[in-house]
C-alpha cells in the first residue's frame, strides 16, 4: 500500500470513530421534556423488554428438538448421581448436571403444555415445570458458590 492510501484509510477510520462518538453522545442526552423518571418508564412500557437469562434459555429450549432435551434430562440425572456417589467432594459439579437435567425437564414439560393435548395432566406438567425452574436455579446457584469455594478455599481462613 502506498502512503496516500494509508492516509486515506486513517482519515476514514478517524471519521468513522468521530461519527460513532457523536451518535453515542446524542443517545446519552436525556429528553428535557420529561417531568420525572417514572414518565420515561411509562413511555418505554410498550417496547419489548431486554432479554434475560430465563427468556434466552426458554427460547433455546423451545427451539430444541425433544430428543436432545430428553438426553439432557437423562444424562444430567445419571451424571449427577454418578459424580455424587463417586466423588462427594465434587457436589458442586453434580449440581451442574442437576441444572442440566432441570433444563431438559423444563423444556419437555413446556413442549407438552404448548401442544395443548395434555388434558388432565396439565396440573402435573405445570407443577413439573415450576419444580424444574426452582431446582435448576438452586442448582445453578450451588454451582457458582461451590466453584467459588473450591477456587478460593485456600485464601479464606
Amino acid at each position: 500500500m502506498t502512503s496516500s492510501r494509508l492516509t486515506d484509510a486513517a482519515v476514514f477510520v478517524v471519521r468513522l470513530v468521530r461519527n460513532a462518538k457523536r451518535k453515542n453522545e446524542e443517545a446519552e442526552v436525556p429528553n428535557r421534556n420529561e417531568s420525572s423518571p417514572l414518565d420515561s418508564l411509562k413511555s418505554n412500557a410498550g417496547e419489548s423488554p431486554q432479554p434475560t437469562v430465563f427468556s434466552v434459555l426458554a427460547a433455546h429450549a423451545r427451539g430444541t428438538p425433544s430428543g436432545p432435551l430428553a438426553a439432557a434430562t437423562l444424562f444430567g440425572v445419571l451424571d449427577a448421581i454418578m459424580i455424587g456417589r463417586a466423588h462427594p467432594a465434587l457436589w458442586w459439579l453434580a449440581a451442574g448436571f442437576v441444572s442440566l437435567a432441570a433444563y431438559g425437564g423444563w423444556g419437555l414439560a413446556d413442549r407438552a403444555l404448548a401442544s395443548g393435548k395434555v388434558g388432565r395432566r396439565r396440573t402435573a406438567l405445570s407443577a413439573l415445570r415450576a419444580t424444574a425452574i426452582a431446582l435448576g436455579c438452586a442448582a445453578a446457584l450451588a454451582v457458582v458458590l461451590g466453584l467459588m469455594r473450591s477456587a478460593l478455599g485456600g485464601w479464606i481462613h
